[in-house]
């Protein structure tokens, strides 16, 4: 009876610590994302620019092997720009060092290219979504189209910014 007795609380013992998950453990996966979000560009010539943001891709977060808080995030979005960075891991908190791309933004009447840094945080809920909450600075060099059809050069700094990612875990 005894080793029955002994056995059930090992074996309860092991469940309830195999089933739960923390830091960089909840964290390591694969996982679909998408960015969405406004970045505001002021102008040199003293406009404004509400420019829209939107991202999809895959996310993969890989251990680090020599920093048990520490991840490695690879961002491979739809447009083929591969983005890498690291990431700290505390709780179910993730927080970004800065990494930088460039995203070419399109329109019917303005296109250009942005050059992008990002800080950024997220947090994870239900073991399997992670919601990142971005910061951009950076520049934005194009061309506007006006009413005419005559373009004009178009460059500026990213003044403001609200831009969310969602990943969600793929399933196996």
């Amino acid at each position: 009876m005894k080793k029955i007795l002994l056995f059930l609380s090992f074996s309860i013992i092991f469940l309830f610590t195999s089933c739960h998950k923390e830091g960089v453990k909840l964290f390591a996966d694969d996982y679909s994302y998408k960015t969405t979000g406004n970045i505001i560009v002021n102008t040199e010539s003293g406009d404004t620019l509400n420019l829209s943001l939107s991202l999809l891709g895959q996310l993969d977060i890989i251990a680090d092997e020599t920093d048990d808080n520490r991840v490695m995030v690879i961002r491979k979005p739809l447009t083929g720009n591969i983005i890498t960075t690291y990431a700290t891991v505390s709780g179910k908190t993730i927080t970004f060092e800065p990494y930088s791309f460039v995203y070419y933004h399109t329109s019917t009447s303005l296109n250009g290219d942005m050059q992008i840094t990002v800080t950024a945080e997220g947090e994870i809920f239900n073991d399997n979504m992670i919601v990142i909450t971005e910061q951009y600075t950076g520049t934005f060099k194009g061309t506007r189209t006006s009413t005419f059809n005559s373009e004009e050069d178009v460059s500026g700094t990213i003044v403001a910014t609200d831009v969310k990612t969602i990943a969600e875990k793929n399933n196996d």
